[in-house]
């Protein structure tokens, strides 16, 4: 295993990308013993360590030092491993993260701080409560790069990903990886997300729905 992720509370996406079984994740979902986590966990706290998955976790940034402990660990032992931590622009205010990210940078850890900023902490836009224009800039503030990149576009966060993780292997240390995205749903199912944005908003990012994207790119004569 050479990559670890610590993910967010609805990592379910993170948990598949990264191997689990999606059968033993519904398990776990259902309380059964079946589970990776006996049933123990439930959906918010996913883990399976054979896969690389440190686990999805309720509190918000609860889980960027797990990577970071995972990238102190590859880095003691000689492991080569490279450990990613994400968490929302919500969790980009967490103190534990900016924490976790001085640390980093003082220990040169091989770990890469992922910012999945889709605009709103549950309903709060992020330029409410952001002090800078990109979280992004905060990198500055740790002597580490700061890339906001495209988080719609599936070869722009795989090429600034790239480069994170070779940082990383290389022994220079961390990177802050904004991806801007968007939910296009509202934060629960009883949120209605136009009593906070507006449809134009919506229908704008729908013509950007990464799939879509990826598809018209990579499919000959697929028309947009």
């Amino acid at each position: 295993m050479t990559i670890y992720i610590g993910s967010t509370h609805r990592g379910h996406g993170h948990c598949i990308a990264k191997g689990v079984d999606p059968k033993l994740m519904m398990a776990e979902l259902f309380g059964r013993t079946t589970g990776p986590n006996k049933g123990k966990g439930g959906s918010m706290h996913i883990a399976d360590m054979s896969k690389g998955m440190l686990g999805t976790n309720g509190v918000v940034a609860a889980s960027v030092p797990l990577a970071l402990g995972a990238a102190l660990t590859s880095k003691l032992r000689g492991l080569g491993r490279v450990a990613v931590a994400f968490f929302g622009d919500g969790g980009a205010n967490q103190g534990v993260l900016h924490e976790c990210m001085n640390l980093a940078s003082v220990w040169k850890l091989p770990v890469i701080f992922c910012c999945e900023n889709n605009g709103y902490a549950e309903s709060t836009p992020v330029e409410y409560a952001l002090s800078t224009a990109r979280v992004a800039d905060r990198a500055a503030g740790y002597d580490m790069p700061g890339i906001h990149v495209d988080g719609m576009d599936v070869f722009d966060v795989f090429e600034a990903a790239g480069e994170a993780v070779r940082r990383a292997r290389a022994g220079e240390g961390p990177s802050l990886l904004e991806c801007r995205t968007y939910r296009f749903y509202g934060h629960t199912v009883f949120d209605n997300p136009l009593s906070y944005r507006t449809q134009e908003e919506q229908d704008y990012w729908r013509t950007r729905d990464p799939l879509k994207l990826f598809r018209e790119r990579v499919v000959p004569g697929e028309m947009g």
